[in-house]
């Protein structure tokens, strides 16, 4: 899910529509200026751990400026996903969890791709 959505969102191109001058937008707009050159997280664990440290404020302010709940949640998922990432040595727990949450994170993956679809 979380490489999915830092994908999506470094492939963004920003708009000139009503909708994309929300607080959302404006934010989401900022990733290729502040973070897309980090798209691609670097191969080493701590290289790794270091990127979703500090992709985290990004993903949060995301959250907070969400146009409806479904996409905060997901937005939320992915917050939780990088701590964790970011501070546990343990791959095969964060893998459980991700796979205990598949479904939920495919429902949240869809609002949040219509939320930045809103802004183009």
């Amino acid at each position: 899910m979380l490489a999915a959505l830092t994908v999506s969102v470094g492939v963004f191109a920003s708009s000139s529509s009503a909708l994309g001058s929300s607080a959302f937008c404006k934010t989401l707009f900022t990733y290729e200026e502040d973070y897309a050159s980090k798209a691609t997280p670097p191969t080493s664990f701590s290289g790794y751990r270091a990127w979703a440290a500090e992709l985290v404020p990004f993903y949060e302010k995301l959250a907070s400026e969400a146009p409806n709940a479904a996409t905060k949640n997901t937005l939320n998922d992915v917050v939780v996903i990088l701590k964790w990432e970011a501070s546990k040595q343990s791959i095969p727990a964060l893998e459980a969890y991700v796979a205990a949450n598949h479904v939920k994170f495919e429902d949240g993956t869809k609002a949040l791709a219509k939320a930045i679809e809103a802004c183009a």
